[in-house]
């Protein structure tokens, strides 16, 4: 017997149409109410210097997708069978949701942990140990490179002679 795995297909409905046509007609209310001047924007966005903003998007992709590579190097030690793009998918839709929903970054983890374990019944538990283990390896990098940071860091004669003064 042969089991075909297919992706599912997702219907357009009314329903589908309705939010991204609110988003857009609020949007304009926005502009209308608060009186925004889009020529002045525009004015703005054409003396920005592009090289920045494409420099920006880059590290901001390559930044996500390295996290990712990091989780979903856990998920596989732990045996969560998943795609690299969905867990590269399932971090921008946690990312998202924290913009969202303002939670210090738990409302983003318990997407992640939703969606892994919505794709693969019983695994809530593997994803939200991977979950706290990226964290605790960030956590602890974190914590190493504040002290490298104070170890390199070099005090000034002025800083040492008040400090050895003040003890007399």
């Amino acid at each position: 017997m042969q089991v075909r795995l297919t992706e599912p297909r997702y219907n357009v409905t009314w329903k589908t149409l309705l939010l991204p046509l609110v988003g857009i007609i609020a949007f304009f209310i926005y502009i209308y109410v608060f009186n925004v001047d889009i020529q002045e924007i525009l004015a703005i966005v054409q003396t920005t210097n592009l090289y920045f903003y494409v420099l920006a998007a880059i590290t901001a992709v390559s930044e996500t997708l390295f996290f990712t590579l990091a989780w979903h190097a856990l998920l596989k030690f732990l045996a969560v069978k998943t795609s690299l793009f969905k867990s590269f998918l399932y971090v921008w839709i946690g990312i998202f949701i924290d913009t969202m929903i303002p939670a210090e970054s738990v409302s983003g983890e318990l997407a992640k942990i939703y969606l892994v374990n919505k794709e693969q019944n019983g695994t809530a538990g593997k994803a939200t140990a991977s979950l706290v283990i990226q964290r605790l390896i960030g956590m602890g990098m974190s914590i190493v490179m504040q002290q490298e940071r104070e170890v390199s860091t070099p005090v000034s004669v002025g800083t040492r002679l008040s400090a050895s003064t003040s003890t007399l």
